[in-house]
């Protein structure tokens, strides 16, 4: 039995080498893209917002969802959250766990840290409550300006928040209405409750 060995000339290492090089340069492109796109996916910006409550300016960190609810105008439906309070959090839940879970719900989050100012309680905290309501009607908050002015909410930490929860159904039957009417219309609420408490909800 006979072999033939079959030289490589220079040019033929050089394209193997290349075509070696070209495979993991778009292998390690494609996990850095993948990469890029999760982060952009759950984008977090910072800066401050002048409270009332502390006569001075607080830390704020927004976070948006990866798959974001929007109202019929769409706005960005937002949970402003208050965490680092001066009176004793009933959820025990860790912040992170929380603010993880509202971003999983859809909602684009806006942390404001009080660093256990002193004044961030019952009943002073409502000046930032009302002051956070008005920015967000007026179109700007923390340099958001797509805020959800139907569909925002204020949670204190250690709090979650259930929506549309139906609480009544009327009965067609007993109004005078149009045949096509065979589905009583709902009436709903939204219901804030604390997280993992030590007294279980229902929620």
């Amino acid at each position: 039995m006979h072999y033939k060995i079959v030289p490589r000339n220079k040019y033929t290492m050089k394209q193997s080498s290349a075509s070696f090089l070209d495979f993991y340069t778009r292998k390690y492109f494609f996990i850095f893209f993948l990469s890029l796109l999760t982060t952009l996916n759950s984008w977090a910006t910072s800066g401050k917002w002048t409270s009332k409550v502390t006569a001075g300016t607080i830390e704020y960190t927004a976070t948006e969802s990866k798959n974001p609810i929007k109202d019929f105008n769409g706005n960005y439906v937002t949970v402003v959250y208050l965490e680092n309070l001066a009176f004793k959090k009933i959820g025990r839940n860790s912040i992170k766990k929380d603010v993880n879970w509202l971003l999983s719900q859809g909602y684009r989050v806006i942390e404001l840290n009080y660093s256990k100012n002193s004044n961030a309680r019952a009943l002073k905290i409502n000046e930032d409550i009302i002051a956070i309501n008005d920015s967000i009607a007026a179109g700007s908050f923390c340099g958001f300006k797509n805020c959800s002015q139907y569909k925002s909410y204020v949670l204190f930490e250690g709090y979650r928040i259930a929506r549309d929860v139906s609480y009544f159904v009327d009965d067609p039957k007993i109004y005078n209405t149009p045949e096509q009417y065979i589905v009583g219309d709902s009436l709903h609420m939204d219901i804030i409750y604390p997280a993992n408490s030590k007294i279980k909800d229902s929620i």
